[in-house]
Formats: structure tokens, C-alpha cells, sequence
């Protein structure tokens, strides 16, 4: 069976746990290929490919139904002085838009991805949730993203601000690149993100990551 193909329903229970690096490294690639196809235009396609080596600190959270598809997954890429962002791609660091310059302190939202079958379910919001909590757990003060027109609602919403900076034409719709404080997106995301949460396994490693969030500040209405 393919392992990037969801035959699951919104009625199976979900596991999601951490990426491993090395034995996962290739159901990571071919759904981070899935996703820039289905966002980018044929002729685009090459050159927003990513690369591993273009994301040292990249960690990637996984999600498969009970059959072992991976039916969704979410990226971040952690704060460090080795950082590497995928909008540098397209747009310079440090950027005069963005409100710091410091790789230690700045993280990056770098994909989402989620099988058709599990889509409106909860599961792209946990695991947008859990990737922005995996900055917060490394130290990331700002986090940024790229966003396109729906999407950028989203974040907006969620605490991002736009900054103008237009890093991605796909066909008719710009993407942007936003930031915002990982803490208060974080409580922003927190109400919505509970409850959809509360539809998934976590293991052990990000149970212990959401129970020092829960035991913060950003947790309490």
C-alpha cells in the first residue's frame, strides 16, 4: 500500500507523532512534493522543490489512521544559528519587514499538508497547532510563514501580520510572507486547537511538549 495514499474516514482514529529524520526521510519528501503540486503551477514546480539540505533544522510532525497511511503532516523549521528558511528562496534574511533578524530566535511554519479524506475534519488545525508549538518548546520568540489568500485569513486571525512581502505567484493568487509572536499565536490557536486535539493520539514526546504548554500562562483563559 502506498504509505501517501488515505483510504481512512474523519471515524479513524489518528496517531501523530515526530518525524524521524533518517527512516521517515522519504515519506517526507514525497508528501512535501505532494503538497507544492497541488499549490503550484506546472512551471513552478522545479524550482520551489525543496531539498533537505535547504532546512538543517526542519522537524516534521507525521499523522496515519490506524492502517498505517500517513494521512497528514506539518513542518516547522527550528530556531538556531544553522537555520535556513524556505521563503529565503524567495525573499532575502534578514528582510527590513520582518521584526528580527536573529536565526535563535526566529522559527518558520514551513508546510501543511493533510489527504483529501481527512481534510474539514480538525486535523490540519492540530497539526498547525503542534508545528507552532514545536518553535515555541525550541525558544522561536517570532515565527513566520507563507501564505496564500485563504490561508492568509487564517492568520491573520490567528495573530500573524502581513508584511507585505510577496514571495510566491501561484498562477493568480501571491503568496505572503506574515510573522507574528509565537506566544500569542499560540494562545490565539489555543481555544479552536483543544478541541481538535482532543480527536488525536499524541505520543509520548509531544504529550510531554503540550503538557509544559499547558502548564504555562498561554494555556489560561
Amino acid at each position: 500500500m502506498d504509505p501517501t495514499t488515505s483510504t481512512s474516514t474523519s471515524t479513524t482514529r489518528i496517531t501523530i507523532r515526530l518525524a524521524d529524520p533518517t527512516s521517515d526521510q522519504a515519506l517526507v519528501d514525497a508528501l512535501r512534493r505532494r503538497s507544492i503540486e497541488e499549490l503550484a503551477s506546472p512551471e513552478q514546480r522545479d524550482a520551489l522543490m525543496p531539498r533537505a539540505q535547504d532546512a538543517p533544522t526542519a522537524c516534521f510532525l507525521l499523522a496515519f489512521d490506524t492502517t498505517g497511511v500517513c494521512v497528514g503532516m506539518a513542518g516547522s523549521v527550528l530556531p538556531g544559528p544553522q537555520a535556513r528558511y524556505g521563503f529565503e528562496r524567495r525573499a532575502s534574511f534578514p528582510h527590513p519587514a520582518l521584526p528580527i533578524t536573529d536565526r535563535s530566535q526566529l522559527g518558520e511554519g514551513l508546510m501543511l499538508y493533510v489527504a483529501p479524506a481527512e481534510r474539514r475534519g480538525g486535523l490540519a488545525r492540530a497539526l498547525t497547532f503542534l508545528s507552532t508549538l514545536l518553535l515555541w518548546d525550541a525558544g522561536a520568540s517570532h515565527i513566520a510563514a507563507e501564505n496564500g489568500a485563504v490561508s492568509l485569513g487564517m492568520a491573520r486571525a490567528a495573530g500573524f501580520t502581513d508584511t507585505g512581502v510577496v514571495t510566491i505567484h501561484n498562477r493568480s493568487e501571491p503568496y505572503h510572507l506574515v510573522v507574528g509572536s509565537t506566544s500569542e499565536v499560540l494562545r490565539n490557536a489555543w481555544p479552536a486547537s483543544e478541541r481538535a486535539l482532543t480527536a488525536y493520539e499524541l505520543e509520548p514526546t509531544l504529550q510531554t511538549m503540550l503538557g509544559r504548554f499547558l502548564a504555562s500562562p498561554l494555556a489560561r483563559p
